[in-house]
């Protein structure tokens, strides 16, 4: 990202803290990472649902966004807002979609640590997702679980 912002096809975001990216081993119960902003343009939404072979939402109209687009934009800002050790593994994902998204929407990623130790030589973490409009009404929450060696943490 150049100061903040990215445009990936036709993806417009920013990130609140673009330089940033918390380390590994600093995370801790509580911790908040970085906020992304994400505009949804119509071709980025015409682009996943191409790469991703998705049929079933052409069906909705041609303002429907993908539920899992939504995700990936959560995992995305989270990667980002992380710096993962090698050897990381994205163990789990659990997701609530509260309402359809629509193309041109502006959303907001946060994340926040919910849990994170050590435990039998692998450092474990899960973090809350949750994903906004413009007026703070969450359209997607959700947890990711990632691990990794206590070695490389």
């Amino acid at each position: 990202m150049n100061e903040g912002s990215s445009t990936s096809c036709g993806l417009q975001g920013k990130r609140s803290d673009p330089l940033a990216k918390i380390s590994w081993t600093s995370l801790a119960k509580g911790l908040e990472l970085p906020t992304s902003h994400y505009q949804l343009s119509r071709e980025w939404v015409q682009q996943y649902i191409e790469a991703t072979e998705d049929s079933a939402t052409v069906a909705l109209g041609d303002e429907a966004v993908p539920a899992m687009a939504v995700a990936a934009l959560a995992v995305r800002s989270l990667l980002e807002g992380i710096e993962l050790p090698a050897g990381a593994l994205h163990v789990g994902q659990e997701l609530e979609c509260r309402r359809d998204v629509r193309v041109g929407e502006g959303l907001v990623t946060k994340a926040q640590v919910a849990s994170a130790g050590k435990r039998s030589g692998w450092f474990l973490a899960a973090i809350d997702l949750r994903v906004e409009d413009e007026s703070g009404e969450a359209v997607l929450t959700g947890r990711s679980t990632v691990t990794a060696p206590a070695q490389n943490s």
